[in-house]
């Protein structure tokens, strides 16, 4: 075996050892240790030598074939990707509005691995309007000087990636989000699954017995990460009593489901928790909140989702679940230069979420 095992650090406070060994792995590839084609030692192998677990050695080497750095290959083991394949000079990205915290992050991660891999990259602004996405769209199509187009589609986008389809064949399409589990292009999302469920159990362990669901009800299809939070929490509650407000988009009505979530709260004789789908929501309930004189960790406690610096950046610290969105930027451009991801077969990248706690959750 070429590297060594040994030098995995395993502490209760060292990093999951997952990723560690994923590490080892692309640092011996990036270094030419593997080359190109060269055949890694099975699963099997690693677990003995390094007395790792299957858990342990399978998620990792999953993610750096997700990644392109691997090609497994049922009944012939797992190989190292030549990802001199292919070449890209030019790529389009669309997106909504980099002002947002959320856009801003997804192409923080795409500028900076463009920028290691010496590609260029176009980011093209759309609005919610049928006319600007088919506009936005049409010059992506006409200008034919992209070798890739990746984005996050909003609303009526889906649409008009369906219409051209038949131009858009032509090149890789890639598109960020949730509900395109079932688009016709290979897609790169998160599951808020695992830090929801981590924070649920945190706060039961803790006596915690009420929460509060606070989201938005699906409008267009990119609302889907609300219903995946929903179905997370729901099944994650179980038979623990929890209540859900609603406030919708673009209608101005979330000071509505603020005030239903605190007269909730102030009726409550136990201290309740209240998970937000963004952390915007949760710092708009704070606010309210303290209008009525209840502060966390007190009175309540609250969960935000995003972990977006201009609401978590600053005092009362918000608890949140952390999306990985520069890490699905720069997957995307690495998922574009894998020799192995032809279009004859879609493929789809699952990102993971982790919950940070904070000061809103933590215990007086």
């Amino acid at each position: 075996m070429k590297i060594d095992i040994d030098v995995l650090w395993k502490s209760p406070n060292s990093p999951p050892l997952y990723r560690q060994f994923k590490e080892l792995i692309r640092g011996a590839i990036a270094a030419g240790v593997y080359r190109p084609g060269e055949k890694l030692a099975s699963e099997r192998e690693f677990i003995a030598t390094g007395k790792l677990s299957y858990p342990t050695v399978s998620r990792a080497l999953k993610e750096l074939a997700d990644e392109g750095w691997l090609v497994r290959k049922v009944g012939s083991g797992t190989v190292v990707a030549d990802r001199r394949g292919r070449v890209f000079k030019r790529i389009a990205c669309i997106y909504y509005n980099c002002d947002t915290p959320l856009f801003a992050r997804l192409k923080c991660g795409v500028q900076s691995e463009c920028d290691a891999n010496g590609i260029k990259v176009d980011f093209i602004q759309t609005g919610l309007t049928v006319s600007e996405n088919t506009a936005a769209t049409l010059r992506i199509v006409e200008r034919n000087k992209y070798d890739a187009v990746i984005g996050f589609p909003m609303e009526n986008m889906e649409c008009n990636i369906r219409l051209f389809k038949q131009h858009l064949n032509k090149m890789p399409t890639i598109i960020f989000g949730s509900y395109y589990l079932t688009f016709d292009c290979d897609l790169i999302a998160w599951d808020p699954t695992p830090a929801l469920t981590e924070a649920v159990d945190e706060l039961a362990a803790r006596g915690i017995r009420r929460f509060a669901l606070v989201s938005g009800r699906p409008r267009y299809p990119f609302n889907a990460l609300q219903g995946m939070t929903r179905q997370a929490v729901l099944a994650r509650i179980g038979g623990l009593k929890l209540e859900e407000f609603f406030y919708g988009f673009g209608e101005n009505n979330s000071d509505r489901a603020a005030q239903e979530c605190r007269d909730w709260a102030f009726s409550c004789k136990d201290k309740p928790a209240i998970i937000c789908d963004s952390d915007g929501i949760a710092r708009r309930l704070i606010d309210c909140f303290s209008c009525g004189g209840r502060y966390f960790p007190g009175d309540y406690l609250i969960i935000g989702s995003g972990n977006m610096p201009l609401y978590c950046g600053t005092p009362p610290d918000l608890s949140t679940v952390d999306w990985p969105l520069e890490q699905m930027g720069r997957l995307a451009i690495r998922h574009l230069l894998t020799p192995d991801n032809g279009r004859s077969a879609l493929h789809s990248i699952i990102c993971q979420t982790r919950f940070i706690p904070r000061r809103s959750t933590m215990a007086e």
